[in-house]
């Protein structure tokens, strides 16, 4: 199908959509399809691929005609072209199959289309080879996360298994850099869908002891991370431990809750008290209590498996993870000022992303001048979700200064439930003469968070670097792109 034959085809049948299939009140969608449709085709015909293949979308969305889908495959095909993303040629692909299967084309737009996807097929192999290659140079570098993006990439556009070990060694070696627990949940996931899917490459010998070692690494990151905990939980939580240990599981529980009533209690004590409350629950034979606390275990440790747990806790366990699949883990999030004029409020946009057990109560901004030690606190105001920081006085000779800043959000007892930057490495702007003033109220606009390159989120799984495991073994890289 020629892009002009498709766009006859489409008005045409834009057009003639039966008047009695519409709605009662739909605001005459179809013709806001018709609309929607033009403008896809002028975007398209300036070259303005992205914008065209939303309103493509958007028209496939109000119409539903199958024959849409063919304009937003070349859309995005084009859109690659211009300097995309490698996802846009995946997405070009899906979009020709859906037409191929849900349109019911004649044989000779069939026999367009099947070339059209042939060429992205062929166009993704070649991204892929290209990818894969800077995969392995990253590795070779020790850019390992630069190494998990590239190999990730290379399995999506070819969809070759063998790709699945390299990117498992990847995600290995940049957990013994950050020190992140979803970094090994991945590395074993990949592991064990490459065991089913490739054939022959790697020994199941040589399997088994890769997964043998993360599984100890787990282990060992629980045991850390509960080492931690410890030497910051309040009285109460060894209280509760050792009432469990003893079997009372409603003395622990009792225990447990004023636990997590201490102020301040730190995210990593927050996460091991819902953790043992799942577990005595279990003992009590509060089977639906277990459930509640492990699904706030997750949403501070979404990346936690289960390991550790005594093995009649695991059912509880699996129900919140089976809860937790397909949301959001809790998120603050936060647009920095960057550089901010002397004299005026600086206004900090920020806002709690996700929050699907509505645990956070509150958010609050600590900041101070850099160099100063003690820190003042401000809140974001009503629904606006900024903070309005006081104006600071001008540079002295001239001079710019820095002022640091940590967000955190807790809950209602005060505990911290995410943050972004630490009192020992604070987030920070710059007070300059030199700043441009700045839009108002744009922050408003939600659109900017979804495409703003400066976004900041908190971290659910990081731990210092003190805590990471060490080298990890050389092992293979046996996948490619052929």
């Amino acid at each position: 199908m020629t892009s002009s034959s498709s766009r006859l085809l489409l008005l045409l049948a834009l057009a003639l959509l039966p008047l009695p299939t519409r709605a009662a009140g739909t605001g005459d969608i179809f013709d806001r399809a018709r609309q929607t449709f033009r403008e896809a085709e002028a975007h398209y015909r300036e070259g303005r691929y992205a914008e065209a293949a939303e309103k493509y979308l958007a028209t496939f969305r109000m119409a539903r005609i199958p024959a849409v889908l063919f304009n937003v495959a070349q859309a995005r095909r084009l859109q690659f072209k211009t300097g995309g993303d490698h996802k846009l040629l995946v997405e070009a692909a899906q979009y020709y199959r859906r037409y191929l299967q849900e349109a019911e084309p004649s044989p000779a737009d069939r026999a367009r289309t099947a070339e059209n996807l042939k060429e992205v097929e062929a166009a993704s192999l070649e991204e892929a080879r290209r990818r894969f290659g800077l995969a392995e140079r990253a590795m070779a570098l020790g850019k390992f996360q630069e190494a998990v993006d590239g190999y990730e990439a290379a399995l999506e556009l070819s969809g070759r298994p063998g790709i699945l070990f390299n990117l498992a060694q990847a995600q290995r070696r940049q957990y013994a850099v950050d020190g992140r627990l979803e970094r090994l949940r991945k590395a074993e996931s990949h592991l064990l869908a490459y065991r089913q899917q490739a054939k022959g490459e790697v020994a199941p010998e040589l399997l088994e002891q890769i997964l043998g070692e993360i599984r100890t690494a787990k282990a060992e990151y629980h045991r850390r991370r509960e080492a931690e905990a410890r030497a910051q939980e309040p009285p109460a939580m060894r209280e509760a431990r050792a009432r469990y240990e003893r079997g009372d599981a409603a003395g622990a529980l009792d225990s447990l809750a004023l636990a997590e009533q201490h102020p301040e209690n730190a995210r990593v004590v927050l996460t091991h008290i819902y953790r043992l409350r799942g577990q005595a629950a279990v003992m009590a034979g509060r089977e639906a209590d277990a459930v509640e606390a492990f699904k706030r275990t997750l949403a501070l440790e979404p990346a936690d498996d289960g390991t550790g747990l005594r093995p009649e806790s695991l059912s509880a366990f699996q129900q919140a993870a089976r809860w937790w699949k397909g949301k959001p883990p809790l998120k603050l999030e936060h647009l920095p000022p960057g550089t901010v004029p002397p004299g005026k409020p600086v206004l900090m946009a920020m806002r709690v992303a996700a929050d699907p057990l509505a645990m956070v109560a509150r958010v609050e901004v600590r900041y101070r001048r850099a160099g100063d030690q003690r820190w003042a606190v401000t809140r974001p105001d009503g629904e606006d979700h900024v903070a309005r920081l006081p104006a600071f006085p001008l540079p002295l000779a001239g001079k710019d200064y820095r002022v640091e800043y940590l967000i955190v959000a807790q809950d209602r007892y005060g505990a911290i439930l995410d943050h972004l930057g630490t009192a020992s490495a604070p987030l920070a702007f710059v007070v300059s003469e030199s700043a441009l003033v700045r839009p108002l109220r744009w922050y408003k606009r939600w659109w900017v968070w979804a495409v703003a390159g400066t976004v900041a989120a908190g971290i659910a799984t990081a731990v210092t670097l003190s805590q990471t495991t060490g080298k990890l073994p050389n092992m293979p890289v046996v996948g490619s792109v052929k």
